[in-house]
């Protein structure tokens, strides 16, 4: 370019950022990321928490299709791990356990017995739980068919909340099965006993629940004198696998039913209450010192957690709930005011 005299004018100087602009600009990107970050993982967390409920919905429909097709729930656990007898509920109730039957010791949870209504009927064929007693006390049921450990080692996605951490991770404590040669799968729900205390006999806490799910007993509608919409069916658990000095403190396996721990658990535990930790109402403990639990329902979700009701409707309850208010809801036919001291001290029955 030319000037008006003939001569070519400089060229304009190139002017870059200064150390300082740069810097200022950093900062501000920053401060940008630092107030977008919490919106975006809170955005993150409510799809992963509606997620948790469409598992839940899942479940809980399955539930009732179950029972639509049987005339009543499935049992938590499908039979009894101990000896029978008759087991003394208090208020007049006894229960006979029965030990006849190819399937009367096995231990199949109601997430297994489901597992048909859930579209998952390949898996539970894989189980053989309909003639097989998986979870028995022995562990004769784990090498009678290859496909059933390899199938306790899956874990189907609607039994997986996305905000747990078990994804991916197998147990590392499950009764008599030795987890260093096989896979167990675990999952994030658990099925309502009922009110009873973690400080509950073993026998009352197997056979004798206020709620729907326990041990061999199966329970239809007309038993839910509370009402379908007022009794809790389907609870989280969080940290399936979490250890504690070489002690399981919340063992969670989908495919199992066992008493506080696996698949059924109790509302008398304060929610959220941290996993191995005593919130108010004891602890449960394996026998041979394995294995200890506090019975209750947690999960990742800020707040509170996800509950399904027996009419399918899943509700988050937060941690803020009244006890009382919270104990009550599980129960099946108290007038919504809960068992919580039925049965003291980890006497009778099984140490399973």
């Amino acid at each position: 370019m030319k000037a008006n005299n003939g001569r070519l004018a400089p060229m304009a100087a190139k002017r870059a950022f200064t150390l300082v602009e740069l810097l200022v600009v950093i900062a501000i990107i920053g401060v940008l990321v630092a107030l977008l970050l919490p919106a975006v993982q809170a955005a993150r967390e409510a799809a992963r928490r509606m997620q948790c409920t469409n598992n839940q919905k899942n479940i809980a429909l399955a539930l009732l299709n179950y029972e639509g097709s049987k005339k009543n729930f499935p049992a938590a656990r499908l039979g009894t791990d101990g000896s029978g007898g008759t087991v003394d509920c208090g208020n007049g109730e006894t229960y006979v356990v029965s030990t006849s039957g190819p399937l009367a010791r096995s231990g199949a949870s109601a997430l297994v017995m489901i597992l048909p209504y859930m579209e998952q009927q390949a898996l539970f064929d894989a189980l053989h739980a309909d003639n097989v007693p998986i979870w028995g006390p022995d562990t004769a049921w784990l090498t009678a068919y290859p496909e059933i450990a390899n199938a306790l080692a899956q874990t189907p996605d609607a039994y997986i909340c996305p905000s747990d951490s078990i994804r991916g991770v197998f147990a590392e404590w499950a009764h008599n099965v030795n987890t260093s040669q096989y896979s167990i799968g675990l999952g994030s729900y658990a099925n309502v006993l009922g009110t009873l205390t973690p400080r509950s006999a073993f026998a009352t806490i197997k056979f004798c629940g206020d709620g729907v799910f326990f041990y061999q007993r199966k329970i239809g509608i007309r038993e839910i004198t509370d009402g379908m919409s007022n009794t809790l069916f389907v609870g989280e658990v969080r940290d399936a696998n979490l250890m504690d000095g070489g002690k399981a403190v919340n063992s969670n396996i989908w495919s199992h039913g066992n008493r506080m721990q696996s698949t059924m658990r109790t509302t008398a535990t304060p929610l959220n209450t941290y996993p191995g930790l005593d919130g108010g109402a004891g602890v449960i403990e394996e026998l041979d010192g394995s294995a200890k639990s506090n019975g209750g329902f947690a999960s990742h979700h800020p707040g509170g957690c996800n509950f399904a009701y027996g009419d399918g409707r899943v509700v988050f309850l937060t941690d803020s709930i009244d006890l009382a208010t919270y104990t009550a809801m599980a129960g099946r036919s108290d007038g919504g005011q809960g068992l919580t001291n039925l049965g003291t001290g980890n006497t009778g029955g099984s140490g399973r």
